[in-house]
């Protein structure tokens, strides 16, 4: 009746029921709570009041007694604090003095204390890795985000295992990552453990460490000679990974460097797979290492910093702040109140910020270059900033920055070899011997191969390391046999037994690639070639891998053989026209300069047939100084003397006149396509007159210099004689060779041009037509040859008015084109002109932006002058357009980087580009 009378006061009075000592659901509540606590490491501090409340006499007869107010638990770690006050005592306290607030405040302390060291204990023997990320670690955001990905167990609600696998080359960041990861997550796992397995030893030691750690004294000491799997401390540690099942026991295990697997590693991960409650990151050289890790693993490869990191990294370790400078404390001086003095210290303060922002404008560039030549590698910035910060004590850090850059390009190889400083390195290796664990492994799995794949990584080290083509392969398969015929006739030995087999060819005289597969496999295996993002066949080497690789193959020889290979690709694709896309490839491999003394200790006549064919390469592509480079060496060591040596035989006296007059021939068409016609017309009448008296007017020699001059001359615009000579070629190819041959049709579309050029519309059509009939007929539609024979109809119908028909066939051509080339630059351009006279504005804009995309492409690759002057003639065309400027300074570039070959192009260009910005600046004139 009592307690119902509280309710007068707005109070619930069943509360005091269910807290009577024998009350039923009180009980419950007890029992529950300690079932809840079973096997669960808690604190428990339970505080109670002795007195009734003073000035409720009537509180007595409730007060809950002591026994029942205590916490009934065998467990140590209940802790029963009475206090000497009322109810109101328990949380209210007038001040720190009150009775009872020291006691709470001191028993709270009491259990936080021993809660924190007994977590500060467990974190001590449960994180068991020797050592911590670098001081110069920088955080690589995209690579740790995916890993915390990988790793993140909020993705599924099913208990399942967890494992990555992180790959490189040497010293790209693999452990630091991995070791970044385990100090930013310790206390996420209730064990954290690390495992060096570069070795069976370093394997035991790290398992004995984690055991020692764990409190497994038993198993410390184990034998060293015994195998991994059964070893002591290896079974003792899995053992207890096995007993962790309870969901607060996850682990997590980095198994670092475990590059090779032959000494049992594998058999002791395989015992970790079936663990439910364990994450294992493993960071190997080996992309195999997922095979030791089960349920398809997440696979991560460390590639090179970006411009970025690479940057960031440099300064860090450089221990360089851009900012201390401009932190400097501004002058204060109690003097200064008048308005000239403030004016004076904000004037000194503003000079002293710009010059502090100038400096580190400075340094910060000298450092991006130092990171651009040092490829962004990540060991090889390391030791530079370890060099860099020991020369900084005696002078400025720009200062030490711009030696070592200057000391890097002069001194390259011996800076990297230098071991001076790696051990202030977090690898502790040098750009040196960082590789020498993967070259060692490679060499020892692949000692049976009859291609060792480390001779294709020294092969691949002289190559342009940013595109390596397995075309280029393709193209010296199908013409070694004959380069190496060349320079050393009837002999087996002119290249190795290895690259023999590398090269070798089926029963049908196609490349059998594989070794080529196998050897790039066990490369790609160990990250020292990446696959192209760009070219699903092609391959790249990192910079400092191949200058590593390269000490390796000093010898001369190997600079012979490369060679040799080149030639052969490129005397096979100057003489195949099925495909031309690979051509421009192998510009980018030629090893100009390198020709003569590679392959000193051949005949000159070989060394020459290299040169011409390579000459013809760069012909094709419009790499027109190159080509007659390549030419002229053909004229200067072939003489008239050594032509008509006694001391040869007549077949190799004949022969090497053929080479010398086919050099004269090629470096005639070159000063053709390079716009100097009297030089052209000098050679080739000089060949003309040495044909007719030699070999008399019907022969083929004979007739394609005449064919070659009519040409000359009709660039030259001397139509007349042009024609002449032109028609007079056709018609002796037409009887010597028939109607359909090759040569005679290529004559009989120049005769059409011609005719053209001198206003015989109608006969160069007709003659036109029939030479696309015949190319159809005999090399197909799409051929570039036919196209050409179209586009000269075309060309021809506008002339005449016919514009429709010539749009038509303009159209069909433009559309056939499979690549870009400078005869699909002049297409393209053909057609916009045809659109644009018929005022199809939008279709010639159309036009050029597709140009104005594929010139992104032209600008990586080398392109004749034919290509410019493509584009400038649909610059200028569209140059009232918003595509006109862009084309015009795209040609410009190209011609720049052709090596400014661009003569009268450039005061065309010039010129079309004033008159466009005159125009706009009338505009805006008129418009204001």
């Amino acid at each position: 009746m009592l307690a119902r009378s509280w309710s007068l006061l707005g109070v619930n009075a069943e509360i005091f029921d269910e807290v009577q000592s024998n009350n039923m659901s009180l009980r419950q509540t007890h029992a529950s709570f300690l079932s809840f606590l079973e096997g669960r490491s808690v604190r428990i501090g339970n505080f109670f009041e002795l007195r009734a409340t003073a000035h409720l006499p009537f509180y007595a007869t409730i007060l809950v007694r002591q026994r029942d107010a205590t916490f009934d638990s065998d467990s140590g770690e209940v802790l029963n604090v009475s206090l000497p006050t009322d109810h109101s005592g328990l949380n209210k306290f007038a001040s720190r003095y009150t009775p009872g607030y020291y006691q709470i405040r001191n028993a709270l302390v009491d259990i936080l204390q021993d809660t924190y060291d007994m977590d500060a204990e467990a974190a001590r023997m449960r994180y068991v890795v020797p050592f911590t990320t670098s001081e110069a670690f920088t955080d690589r955001l995209t690579l740790t985000a995916q890993l915390e990905h990988a790793m993140d167990k909020s993705h599924s609600i099913h208990v399942r295992k967890y494992a990555a696998a992180i790959t490189s080359a040497g010293a790209m960041g693999k452990t630091q990552l991995a070791l970044n990861f385990a100090e930013k997550h310790r206390d996420d796992y209730d064990t954290v453990l690390w495992i060096d397995a570069s070795s069976a030893a370093s394997v035991k030691t790290s398992f004995s460490r984690c055991c020692q750690a764990l409190d497994m004294p038993s198993a410390i000491r184990g034998d060293y000679t015994a195998n991994l799997g059964s070893s002591p401390e290896v079974t003792a540690l899995l053992v207890w990974l096995e007993s962790r099942t309870a969901p607060d026991q996850a682990w997590l295990m980095i198994v670092d460097n475990a590059d090779d697997f032959g000494w049992g590693i594998r058999d002791v991960m395989l015992r970790l797979s079936p663990l439910t409650r364990g994450t294992v990151v493993v960071t190997s050289r080996n992309e195999h290492c997922t095979d030791l890790l089960s349920d398809m693993p997440i696979m991560m490869t460390v590639e090179s910093m970006s411009d970025h990191e690479a940057l960031d990294l440099l300064l860090h370790a450089c221990r360089w702040s851009g900012h201390r400078h401009g932190n400097s404390t501004q002058i204060q001086s109690p003097e200064s109140n008048s308005v000239a003095s403030e004016t004076l210290e904000l004037v000194d303060h503003e000079r002293n910020k710009s010059s502090n922002m100038k400096h580190e404008r400075e340094v910060i560039e000298i450092a991006g270059d130092i990171c651009y030549r040092l490829d962004n590698y990540p060991l090889a910035i390391d030791l530079a900033a370890a060099n860099i910060r020991n020369a900084s004590k005696r002078t400025s850090m720009f200062e030490a920055m711009a030696q070592y850059y200057l000391d890097y390009s002069r001194h390259r190889d011996d800076l990297l070899i230098n071991e001076e400083f790696h051990s202030l390195s977090s690898s502790r290796q040098s750009v040196w011997t960082v590789w020498d664990t993967s070259f060692a492994s490679i060499s020892e799995m692949t000692s049976g191969f009859k291609c060792p794949p480390m001779n294709l990584l020294c092969m691949l080290s002289i190559f342009d390391s940013s595109a390596i083509q397995r075309e280029t392969f393709e193209q010296a398969s199908a013409g070694c046999k004959e380069v190496c015929e060349q320079l050393k006739p009837g002999a087996s030995d002119t290249l190795p037994s290895w690259l023999r087999c590398l090269l070798g060819v089926d029963s049908n005289g196609k490349w059998d690639d594989c070794w080529y597969r196998r050897c790039m496999a066990v490369l790609e295996r160990y990250h020292l070639v990446q696959g192209h993002v760009a070219d699903r066949d092609g391959h790249t080497m990192h910079s400092m891998i191949q200058w590593r690789t390269s000490m390796d193959c000093q010898d001369p020889i190997w600079m012979q053989w490369y060679v040799i290979f080149m030639a052969s690709a490129c005397y096979n694709a100057a003489s195949a026209s099925e495909d031309i896309s690979v051509r421009p490839l192998l510009l980018a491999h030629v090893p100009t300069k390198y020709i003569r003394p590679a392959l000193a200790s051949f005949s000159v006549t070989g060394i020459d047939f290299v040169y011409l064919h390579i000459g013809k390469v760069w012909e094709l592509e419009g790499g027109y100084p190159e080509a007659r480079h390549h030419y002229l060496q053909i004229t200067r060591y072939i003489n008239p003397a050594l032509v008509s040596s006694l001391e040869l035989s007549i077949e190799q006296r004949f022969y090497n006149l053929n080479l010398y007059l086919a050099g004269i021939s090629r470096l005639a068409s070159v000063h053709i396509k390079m716009c100097n016609f009297p030089r052209a017309r000098s050679l080739l009448e000089q060949l003309l007159s040495y044909y007719l008296e030699e070999w008399g007017p019907t022969h083929s020699s004979t007739l394609h210099t005449q064919l070659n001059l009519g040409q000359c001359l009709l660039a030259s615009k001397d139509y007349a004689n042009a024609l002449d000579l032109i028609y007079e070629a056709h018609e002796g190819f037409q009887s010597v060779s028939g109607e359909s041959d090759v040569e005679t049709v290529a004559s009989g579309v120049s005769s059409a041009a011609a005719l053209r050029e001198v206003g015989s519309y109608d006969a160069a059509s007709a003659y036109g037509r029939k030479m696309v009939e015949l190319r159809t007929r005999t090399l197909g539609p799409k051929h570039s040859d036919t196209l050409d024979a179209m586009s000269e109809v075309a060309i021809t119908y506008t002339r005449q008015g016919r514009l429709v028909e010539a749009t038509e066939i303009a159209e069909e051509v433009y559309k056939l084109q499979e690549t870009v080339s400078p005869f699909a630059l002049k297409s393209a351009t053909r057609l916009a002109t045809l659109y644009h006279s018929q005022n199809r504005f939008a279709e010639a804009e159309a036009i050029g932006n597709t140009v104005l995309t594929d010139t992104d492409r032209l600008l990586r690759q080398r392109q004749s002058r034919d290509s410019a002057m493509a584009i400038v003639e649909l610059g200028c065309l569209l140059i009232e357009s918003k595509h006109g400027e862009p084309l015009l300074l795209r040609a410009r570039a190209m011609l720049v980087l052709m090596g400014n070959i661009g003569g009268d192009l450039y005061t065309e260009i010039d010129a079309a580009l004033d008159r466009r910005r005159a125009r706009l600046r009338r505009e805006a004139s008129e418009q204001s």
